[in-house]
Formats: C-alpha cells, sequence, structure tokens
C-alpha cells in the first residue's frame, strides 16, 4: 500500500514537471475563487470561467511545441492575463461561452490530425474516459474527506473548521486543483485501445441495449415517415430534436463498433447513412415549416447547424474516401466558430433580423399603421380578429424575443414601442363581438405611493412575516399569529370598491385607469404593496386568478 502511494505521488509530481502551465493555471483560478469567496475580488468576476479555456490552449501548446520553440508553451498563461482587465460577465453567460468550451474540447480530439477513423476515436475516448475518471475519483475523494470531517465532529463533539469554510475551500482545491492533475495524469499514461479478448462492458451495452434501441427507434420513425407520407400532413415540431439526437447516438455507436469483440449491427451501421436519409428528409421538413411560421431564433439557428453538420457526416460516410470522423469534427468547428463570433453573421444577429421580419410581417397582416419603421397602434383598445389570432401571437412573441435579447429600449427605438404597449392596445380574445377571455397584468405604478404613518417595512417573507397564497386564498401571519386571512375573490371586491370600480364586469380600461390603487391593499393595521395582480375576464366576468407581493407596511 506504501508502496502504491508512493507510486502515485511520483506520477503526480511528474505529471506538474510535464504540465507546469496547465498547473500554475489551475493553481491561479484556485486563488482567484478563494479572493471571490471572500470578497477581496468583486470587478470581472466571471472572469475565472475563462482560466479552463487558456488550459486547453495551453495542453495544445504543449503538445505542438514539445522540442523547438518549447518558450512558447511555457509563456502561454500569461495569455489570459489581458482578460482579466476585459469585462467577460456577460460574454459568460451567453451562449458564445458554452460554444468556446465545445469548440475548445473538439480542437483537442482533432490536434494530432489522425484520419483513420479507429485512431481518431481511439484517442477521443480516452480523453473521455481520463475524464471520467478524474471527476469520479476527485470526487470520491471529497465525500470521503467530508465524511471525515463530520465524523471527527460527531465522534468528538469538536468543530476543527467553520462547515461553510472547509467545504467551500475543499471542495475548491479538490476539484480546481486536483482534478485537471488527475486528468493530466491519466492522459499521459497512454493505453493503446485493443479489440478484447472476451466480452466485456462495451459489448454487452452495444450489442444489447443501445445497438437494439437504436434499431427500435428507427423502425418507429420509419412507421411515423410513412404515416405522415400517406396522410400528406407535416411532421410535429419536436421530431426535429428526436432524428437529431437518434441520428448522433447512432452515429457514436457507429464509430464504437470496431473496438467491440464481435459487433452484431455492422450491417446497419455501413449502411446507416442511406438508413436515416427518411428520418433527415423529416428533421428538414420539420425544421423549414417552423422556420417559415415563426421565423429563426438564436436557438432555432444552432438547430440549423446542427442540422447541416448531421447531414454532411451522413453524406460523407456514403464513401470510404470522405467518411472521417476528422473532417467531421473539423466542420462542426468551422461552422459553430463562424457563426458564434463573426458578428453579422452570428447566430443571435440572424434571430434579431428574423424576428424584426417577423414584427414587420404581422403588423402587416393586422393592417395596423406603419410609418418610417414605427408601429403606430390605435387610441382606443381593439380587439383582434379570429382569423387574426395567430398573426397577433406572432407579432407578441416577435417582440417578447426581440426585448429579452435586446431590451426593451432596442423594441422602441427601433419600433417607437414595446411589447407591453402592443399588448395592452391589441386583445385576441373577441368572435363575434363576444368576449371569451382575457388575461390583465397589473405590474407597475404610475406614480409613487405614500408609506406615511407606517414604522415597519417587511419585503416578502422576510423577519418574522410568513405568507401562503393558495388555492385562491391569501393568508398571512406575523411571527405565527394570524394578520389577515382572505379570499382572492373577496379581495377582488375589496380592491374594486376602494378604487371606485362599481361595475361587476369592469372593462380592461377601468382596470388599468387604477393601476395604482388595485396594487395597494390597505388595512387598518398594516398595508400590503403587490408585485402584480393578474385578472381574467372570462364571459363578461372579471376575476383575480393570480398575485404576487413585494412589501408589507406594519404600523
Amino acid at each position: 500500500m506504501k508502496e502504491k502511494i508512493t507510486i502515485f505521488l511520483k506520477q503526480i509530481t511528474l505529471t506538474i514537471r510535464n504540465f507546469p502551465a496547465e498547473t500554475a493555471l489551475s493553481v491561479y483560478c484556485f486563488f482567484l475563487c478563494v479572493l471571490y469567496k471572500e470578497h477581496v475580488w468583486v470587478h470581472n468576476t466571471q472572469f475565472r470561467f475563462v482560466i479552463p479555456l487558456f488550459m486547453i490552449l495551453s495542453y495544445l501548446l504543449n503538445d505542438w511545441f514539445k522540442t523547438k520553440y518549447r518558450f512558447i508553451y511555457y509563456l502561454s498563461p500569461l495569455l489570459c492575463v489581458p482578460f482579466f482587465f476585459i469585462f467577460v460577465d456577460d460574454w459568460v453567460t451567453s451562449i458564445a461561452y458554452p460554444i468556446t468550451i465545445l469548440i475548445g474540447i473538439l480542437l483537442v480530439t482533432i490536434h494530432k490530425w489522425k484520419k483513420q477513423n479507429t485512431f481518431f476515436v481511439s484517442d477521443t475516448l480516452h480523453y473521455l474516459l481520463c475524464a471520467f475518471y478524474a471527476v469520479l475519483f476527485t470526487g470520491i475523494a471529497f465525500l470521503l474527506l467530508v465524511s471525515i470531517y463530520y465524523s471527527i465532529n460527531y465522534i468528538f463533539d469538536v468543530e476543527l473548521f467553520n462547515e461553510n469554510e472547509f467545504l467551500s475551500y475543499l471542495s475548491m482545491f479538490i476539484f480546481i486543483i486536483g482534478t485537471p492533475l488527475l486528468f493530466f495524469t491519466f492522459i499521459s499514461r497512454r493505453v493503446i485501445y485493443k479489440q478484447a479478448e472476451k466480452r466485456n462492458f462495451g459489448d454487452i451495452l452495444l450489442n444489447y441495449i443501445i445497438s437494439p434501441a437504436i434499431l427500435i427507434y428507427t423502425l418507429i420513425l420509419y412507421i411515423y415517415f410513412l404515416t405522415i407520407l400517406f396522410s400528406w400532413s407535416l411532421p410535429k415540431g419536436g421530431i426535429a430534436y428526436m432524428v437529431f439526437a437518434f441520428t448522433i447516438i447512432a452515429i457514436i455507436s457507429k464509430s464504437l463498433q470496431p473496438f467491440l469483440y464481435k459487433p452484431l449491427y455492422n450491417w446497419y451501421y455501413k449502411n446507416f447513412s442511406f438508413i436515416a436519409l427518411p428520418a433527415v428528409t423529416m428533421f428538414w421538413i420539420g425544421v423549414s415549416y417552423r422556420i417559415c411560421q415563426y421565423g429563426l431564433t438564436q436557438s432555432r439557428t444552432y438547430l440549423v447547424i446542427c442540422g447541416f453538420i448531421m447531414t454532411a457526416t451522413l453524406f460523407m460516410f456514403m464513401s470510404r474516401k470522405t467518411g472521417k470522423y476528422l473532417y467531421a469534427t473539423i466542420l462542426t468547428i468551422i461552422l459553430f466558430a463562424t457563426f458564434t463570433y463573426i458578428p453579422g453573421i452570428s447566430a443571435g444577429n440572424i434571430g434579431i433580423y428574423s424576428q424584426i421580419r417577423e414584427v414587420k410581417k404581422a403588423v402587416a397582416e393586422l393592417n395596423l399603421k406603419y410609418e418610417n419603421g414605427i408601429i403606430i397602434l390605435p387610441v382606443d383598445t381593439i380587439h383582434i380578429d379570429s382569423i387574426q389570432t395567430n398573426s397577433y401571437n406572432r407579432l407578441l412573441d416577435a417582440s417578447r424575443y426581440i426585448e429579452n435579447e435586446k431590451g426593451r429600449e432596442f423594441m422602441i427605438s427601433y419600433f417607437g414601442v414595446s411589447r407591453a404597449e402592443i399588448s395592452r392596445k391589441l386583445l385576441p380574445y373577441v368572435i363575434d363581438g363576444i368576449n371569451k377571455s382575457s388575461s390583465i397584468y397589473l405590474s407597475k405604478f404610475k406614480k409613487p405611493y405614500s408609506c406615511k404613518g407606517y414604522s415597519l417595512v417587511y419585503p416578502y417573507e422576510t423577519g418574522g412575516m410568513t405568507i401562503y397564497n393558495n388555492d385562491k386564498t391569501l393568508i398571512m401571519k406575523n411571527n405565527d399569529v394570524l394578520i389577515l386571512e382572505i379570499s382572492y375573490d373577496r379581495l377582488k371586491q375589496e380592491q374594486l370598491k376602494k378604487a371606485g370600480i362599481t361595475s361587476l364586469s369592469p372593462s380592461e380600461r377601468e382596470i388599468r385607469e387604477h393601476n395604482d390603487e388595485l396594487m395597494i391593499y390597505r388595512h387598518k393595521n398594516f398595508m400590503i404593496v403587490f408585485s402584480f395582480l393578474k385578472f381574467e375576464i372570462q364571459d363578461d366576468t372579471l376575476s383575480l386568478v393570480s398575485l404576487g407581493i413585494d412589501n408589507i407596511f406594519l404600523k
């Protein structure tokens, strides 16, 4: 046991010597996380998530410059220094960050430029297994150390360290420094993959579980394809995602067939490119229809890119000469990089351009005035005819997407109106002149409200204030003492009465004119300020269906 520990420590030491830049970056990341936890580092805090990208870069340079120009590798950690002074928080939380991580991982799989599929897949499997075992072993080590800590605390009735501090620092050290070290230790101990001399776990998994499931799924897709072909209908919206997942799993299974002792489904995987054609056809029909109906968004643009990669890979494998996983990976890197980093044609920009076109198209279909790029809404609220409901929904969906991606100010600067203004003026619930259903959502005050006479303020569920907001009843307790229990219906009646609304079926205009009065519930001992109120009109009957509480003021 002692010898094994000594050998393991020697291997770790050798890893540090062979991967000094990667080790330095992991230690640097650990110290940044410590500074962040202690609130010493408060600017550009998401920078720590960028460091894994530089670790990938250092690993690639380590392999490329083993002999000549070794200094380039040693200096590689310094490349991250300029980014410390560049604000990256928004970029890290955008879709570009995971795409960049994916591109980095794919670059690692192709950097040795192995065209033969067996060697390419062998290298990729090696990296995946090393990553899996590194996470598994460090995770086990973490759980063991945590159990030791709690055991000492329990047995000796003593707290060696603050619990939260101990768990935080232990997890940071093990997973930020320990996991990369183990990963590089494993990949340096390269094991050549050979065909097993007997059936192993991989044979059982692929031959008797995954491959039969793929065959059954193929049969299901063929039956569905024939169904829509004879009924001359369109595939369901989610079929594109199902086909993509099915194809990717099948391609991965195909790549693993050479490593099986006795592959049973070679006949299927050799012809998979042709077998998958009906499924791919359904994929493109479904995607094309959805884009024609609703336009492109960022996620749909990436779905198209994935579909193109999937289709191109299948066509590549129709020929032995072009059927290389290396080529498919390079294509993936190029397409993802192009539509993520190049301004103007990035997936985000394409989505915005497309949804702007959808807004313009919906405005034309709804016969709204559109002058000099500005949508001119009617002075009074109007009811959209039932045959225009799809256009109305597209208008709201497209404007919501634009506001979510670019902000409300962008929507107003481009079209002159916000989505909220559109939804207030256009109501799609009238058929043959009879009101069927409509929602009225109040969430903002038009004017400041007075809290004079109140000495305490409780934000929602703080201090001793407890609120139960279920089953159309609002219950409020202060230090377990019941201070309010009121049904939504009674609350609605009281609020309407206090606001001076006497009609039993008030219009939306009346509700919105008394927005501020309705958003505050006044009691002799306290005042509730709502964060939102949602009313519904159903067959000329007004109902309060949901609410949220912002603050509670006590006298």
